[in-house]
This record gives structure tokens, sequence and C-alpha cells, in this order.
């Protein structure tokens, strides 16, 4: 015990008993010596291998070109090598490995001397230390000679393993490198860079454990996963959450630019078509309805999702924007248009869509609103059976989005006042929808008309010119 000097004298062997802790419960760092008053004091497990080899010594190696320092000791044909602190790694077994056998029992020679030869033998059991408890890997309390004896068990099997001294501080600068190009990636939006530098640091860490461990060298490969692990997960959430701000202030944006070009054409057109007045306003709201009904029931549900009911709203105002090039006599012309006038008119479509391109060609060819409006625009006078205009479009070529505004701009057109006709009541008008079904409608569409028809009656009185 290294106290009594007495008894310290009348011993041929001498060895430190106390263990130290682990984090893992797993593995315990196990001192192979300690410096003591000037002398180099072995561990039990280590005095106990000199008791059977008298020269085991410790010596100090460079390995690896000088990168890594140990301690090496040899008993028989076995290798021990330690860190340069004389530290190794020592793997705990279940103490069920271990045979306990009373003291007693073996002075009333109760088991046979077989039972000992070859092994090693650890009187004492209850010595203050030797009892003292550790933790187990099952949060169970194991006595801390079963340290001593597993050690010795590693020795005997050669698969010690030592974790160099500077190894955790090394993990964590790598750590910290790979975690510096990570958060700058995401901030320059690279994340897809980023994601292969966390994985390539997880490979790669991964395949130096396995490739040191074959060298009897324990990375702490923990010290380098977790905090590069965390803070790419964080930085993913954080990126996520700012990406999802900017799209939505994107989109809000987008959208209140949207609404405020279809404003100002609405008042174009009003200004130079005074029969327009809610015409636009009612069109937008049955387009609305008749394209929800439609992405609810029907054969239709797959086509209009939220966005395309959205933007057919929104652009439905536009319908008639080409008449903007009309000229105003033709338009505020009290009596029916002649052959070569209504000729005239019916170029609406064209110049409307002829607007909306240049839009598209200037700022965005893909937009899709441009492109849902543009398609209203320009086949919203086209009819089922192909005798509309401007290109005598048949059945399904027309989009539907032309096709639904057919309708409701017709409906509209037949529930209110013109210059040229008095209006027609809702029953009326109904019934001329019904007779054109499949000739100038859609009949899908017509249906769903008819299955909203009091709420078309509805937005028809609340929106009275």
């Amino acid at each position: 015990m290294c106290n009594t000097k007495s008894l310290q004298k009348s011993i041929k062997h001498s060895g430190f008993v106390v263990t130290n802790t682990s984090v893992t419960k797993v593995a315990r760092i196990y001192n192979l010596a300690f410096n003591y008053k000037d002398n180099i004091v072995p561990s039990f497990g280590l005095a106990m291998l000199n008791v059977v080899e008298k020269n085991v010594e410790l010596q100090e190696e460079t390995r690896f070109g000088g990168l890594v320092d140990t301690i090496n000791s040899k008993f028989s044909n076995h290798q021990i090598k330690a860190n340069d602190k004389g530290e190794v790694l020592s793997y705990l077994y279940d103490d069920s490995v271990f045979r306990s056998v009373s003291a007693i029992d073996v002075l009333k020679s109760k088991h046979k001397q077989d039972i000992f030869a070859g092994k090693f033998v650890v009187l004492g059991f209850t010595a203050i230390s030797l009892s003292s408890p550790y933790l187990s890997s099952n949060d169970v309390q194991t006595p801390s000679l079963y340290t001593h004896a597993s050690f010795l068990e590693h020795v005997l099997s050669d698969d010690l393993l030592y974790m160099p001294s500077f190894a955790k501080s090394l993990a964590c600068m790598l750590s910290f490198l790979f975690i510096v190009l990570i958060a700058y990636f995401n901030y320059a939006n690279h994340y897809i860079k980023a994601a292969f530098i966390c994985l390539f640091g997880i490979i790669a860490s991964l395949v130096v454990v396995c490739n040191m461990l074959d060298y009897g060298i324990y990375v702490p490969v923990g010290f380098f996963l977790i905090p590069t692990l965390v803070l790419y997960v964080i930085l993913l959430f954080v990126s996520t959450y700012i990406f999802h701000v900017a799209e939505n202030n994107y989109l809000k944006q987008t959208q209140n630019i949207r609404t405020s070009i279809v404003n100002s054409m609405m008042k174009m057109i009003e200004s130079r078509d005074s029969e327009s007045g809610k015409h636009i306003l009612r069109t937008q709201f049955y387009a609305q309805i008749l394209s929800r009904h439609l992405s609810e029931n029907g054969p239709y549900k797959k086509l209009l999702d939220e966005k395309m009911i959205q933007y057919i709203y929104e652009a439905a105002p536009l319908h008639d924007i080409g008449k903007i090039g009309v000229p105003e006599d033709i338009l505020e012309k009290p009596d029916k248009l002649t052959d070569e006038e209504m000729d005239i008119v019916k170029k609406h479509s064209e110049i409307g869509y002829n607007i909306i391109q240049k839009k598209m060609n200037k700022y965005n060819a893909n937009n899709e609103f441009l492109k849902v409006a543009s398609n209203i625009v320009y086949t919203h006078h086209e009819k089922w059976d192909g005798s509309g205009y401007p290109n005598g479009l048949k059945g399904e070529q027309i989009p539907l989005e032309g096709r639904i505004i057919a309708l409701v701009d017709v409906y509209d057109a037949l529930t209110n006042r013109r210059a040229y006709k008095d209006a027609f009541s809702c029953k009326e008008s109904e019934s001329i929808i019904m007779n054109g079904r499949g000739t100038h409608f859609d009949p899908v569409i017509v249906d769903a008309f008819f299955e909203l028809k009091s709420k078309f009656r509805d937005i028809a009185y609340k929106f009275m010119d």
C-alpha cells in the first residue's frame, strides 16, 4: 500500500489499486504506473505481471514519424502499449467472467488446487480500494477489483487499446474546422456542399477509427462527430426556417405586385368600356367558386390545386384586357355591332394575348400566373364544338381556365344590361347556358354551374351594376 514502512519493507512487490473512472462506463482509463516519491510505482495489474515475469519494464517509443509518443511494456509474448502518460483503455468484462471463491473455503481445502493453476489469483477481495465500487455499463455497482482483472484479461488476449493524449484536442479542433466550413457554405446558400462536407467528415472519421484500431489506438470519434452533427442539424433547421421565411416574403411580395398589376389593368379596362363596371368583379368571384367546386368534384380535380384556383381568381379580371385596343366608339356604340365592327371586337383576344406575352418575354417566360392569364385572355371566346374564336379550338384543346371563364363571362353578360340589349333573368340565363352544353360550353363545367346556380345568383345580386 506504500503507506506503512514496516509492511513496505517486508513485501517483494507493490502496486497502487486506485483506478480512474470513465465517462463511458464501458472502457476505463487504466494507468500502468504512477510517480510516487520520485519512484515509478506500477499499477496493481502491472505489479501482478511483474510477479510472474521479473523483467516487465516500461519503455518510451515514438510511432508514426514522431507524431505519437507511447510507453510500451512486454509480458511474455504479449505487447502492452500505452500513451505518453502511461494510460491504456481497458474494456470491462462482466463480473460473471471471473470466478470468486471464499478464502475460508480455500483454507478448509474445499477447492481443488487445479482451479488456481495457470491463473492470476488475487487474495483480499474485501480489501479497501479493491472492494470500492465502480458503476458498470448497466448502472450496477461492481468492486474495483474487476477493473484490474479485466486489464489482465486484455493483456493475455492482446486486445488492449490506448488513446493518444492529444486525441481529444485534435478531434475537437477538426470538429471546429468542419463546423466553420459547414457554417460558411450554409451562409453562402451552398447547402449541398455543406451536406457533402458533413458526410465526408463522418465517413472519413469512421474510416480513421477503424484503421487506428488495427494499431491498437482508440480515436475518440465522438468528440468530432457529436459537435459536428449537432451544429449541422441546428444550421439545417435555421437555414430551413430562414428559407421558409424568405420564400413566404417573396410570395407575398409577388402576390402584392400581381394584385397591383391586375388592379391597374382593371381600372384601365373600366376607363375604356363603361359597360364593364362590376362585370370584372363578378367574373372574378364566379370563376373562384366554379374552380373550387371543380377541384373537389368531377374529372378535373388533379388539374385544379389551390395555387391554380388562386391564379384563375386573380387572372379572371384580365380576360377583356384586349379591349383597350378596340376603338372607343365601337365599345360605346348603343346599337348592335355590324359584322365589320364585330370582327374588330373579336381581335381583343389577340390584343390582350400579345400584351401579356410581352410581359412574359420581358420578365419571366415561365411565370405560371402569366401563363394562366394568357390562356384566359386568348381562349375565353373559344367554344366546345370548335366554332369559337380566335383559333377555333375544340373540346379539351381549350385550356381548362379558358373554358371556365367562357361560361362565367357569358353568364354575366346575359344577366346584365348591355348597350345593345336588356338584362335576362337568372332563370333565362341558366336556360341559355344549358342549351349551350356540349356546343358552346364544356358539359362538365355546365353541370358544376347548375350545382352552384344559387351561389351565382347571390354574387349577381350582391355586385349588381
